[in-house]
């Protein structure tokens, strides 16, 4: 039987990603950490803590105004394909 993930620990995991994705100095750092971390990021929506889901739709939402404004950089998903098999 599959254990249920501790909430508190994964919003840590989540507010973790956040803060090294915010912080990152240049476009080539941004592009290391999302192809880092967006995949693990996105799988966390499928947590079974309401809370955990939406902060990681809150930090999507930042993300999103960071990458408005990043031409160079490319999010590449290619590995939410592999997350399911």
């Amino acid at each position: 039987m599959a254990q249920v993930p501790d909430e508190a620990k994964e919003l840590r995991l989540v507010n973790n990603v956040e803060l090294k994705i915010a912080l990152a100095d240049t476009d080539a750092q941004l592009q290391r950490l999302l192809n880092l971390y967006l995949t693990p990021l996105l799988m966390k929506l499928g947590s079974p803590h309401a809370a955990v889901r939406n902060k990681v739709i809150r930090h999507l939402y930042s993300f999103r105004s960071i990458l408005r404004s990043q031409l160079t950089v490319v999010c590449v998903l290619r590995s939410l394909q592999y997350a399911h098999m």
